[in-house]
């Protein structure tokens, strides 16, 4: 079931969301997918491998790919921003951990703003970091809110910037100087959600709508600035962890969104899940209407992937060391269900 929605009630004690009025009573929202996964599932060719070491890579997330063809990525442990070319090859590195100028305390959020600069929210200094594609520093904005943990941003065409935080309130406007614009309009009673149920993943869309995916519980929802537009449950539908948990792992409770990116007018989510296809679907979404359009399979499970230009994928995985890959996709004329291997 997909709501263009006016007003969105959370039903905390069955983890169910639902819209609280309807002429037919009350109606429920998630409490189950969209469905049967369906292909074409591509083959994949490697376009490319980047193996980190000890020394210049301890840790990969927060995949954001360019205009070009290249890649940018956290690293979270050695507080380092880097960016790949198309080729795969290491181009620049940013970073490194302190509290002065150019100096970083604590890293999650990256998005890119309209003229390709990367920001940053160094929730640690409670500052708003921009860097020029080439890597270099331009302006460092103090936060003037007390955000905490700074799970995500977007940047809207307006310059105001989305910062999804750990407070009551999920998500606020916060403008080019790093002042409070408004708070986001939640879904209604979402604020009654635990921090861990209200978990998720943040993306800019366009001009001034952006996307929200919960990361353990089913669905997700556009934004236009501060108002809801539209809610859509996953493919796979996936329960919200009980109110009363306070960690990770969550043992009795199974992810859904391990990344989410989006490409024109179609939102791609890694979906964790559990089992054999654990950390392999890439399921694709449409963003106008919310509904469910094709799986890709990956060929090795993923801790992040993102899909950039040309439909390439990006992918983070992990053995010894992290690993960055990029896959092309070559499309196979088969179609139908595409069933869990």
């Amino acid at each position: 079931m997909i709501i263009r929605v006016v007003a969105v009630s959370i039903l905390v004690g069955v983890a169910t969301l639902g819209l609280p009025q309807q002429a037919a009573g009350q109606a429920s929202l998630f409490t189950e997918g969209q469905g049967s996964r369906r292909g074409p599932i591509p083959a994949w060719d490697t376009a490319w491998v980047f193996v980190g070491d000890d020394a210049h890579l301890a840790s990969a997330t927060q995949l954001l790919p360019d205009a070009q063809g290249g890649v940018f990525f956290i690293d979270q442990l050695l507080l380092e921003v880097h960016h790949l070319d198309p080729q795969g090859r290491l181009d620049w590195t940013w970073g490194r951990e302190g509290s002065g100028p150019g100096e970083i305390r604590a890293l999650r959020a990256m998005a890119l703003d309209g003229n390709g600069n990367v920001v940053l929210v160094d929730y640690g200094n409670r500052r708003i970091v921009t860097l020029s594609p080439e890597g270099r520093l331009l302006r460092e904005v103090p936060l003037a809110i007390d955000a905490g943990y700074v799970s995500g941003v977007a940047v809207l065409e307006s310059g105001d910037y989305v910062v999804a935080t750990e407070r009551a309130v999920p998500w606020v406007l916060v403008d080019q100087t790093g002042r409070r614009v408004q708070e986001v309009d939640t879904p209604q009673a979402m604020a009654e959600l635990s921090f861990l149920q209200r978990t998720g993943l943040t993306s800019k869309w366009k001009q001034d709508r952006w996307v929200f995916g919960f990361q353990f519980g089913n669905g997700w929802f556009t934004f236009r600035e501060g108002e809801v537009e539209l809610a859509s449950p996953y493919v796979e539908h996936t329960e919200f962890p009980p109110r009363d948990a306070t960690r990770l792992p969550l043992d009795e409770t199974v992810p859904s969104a391990a990344s989410l990116s989006v490409r024109d007018d179609t939102l791609t989510v890694l979906f964790a899940g559990s089992g054999r296809g654990q950390l392999h679907w890439l399921d694709h979404y449409d963003l106008q209407t919310g509904e469910y359009l094709n799986s890709w399979f990956l060929p090795q499970p993923a801790k992040y992937a993102v899909v950039g230009t040309g439909g390439n994928v990006f992918m983070v995985t992990y053995d010894l060391i992290p690993t960055v890959m990029a896959l092309r996709p070559r499309p196979r004329s088969s179609r139908g269900e595409a069933n869990r291997p």
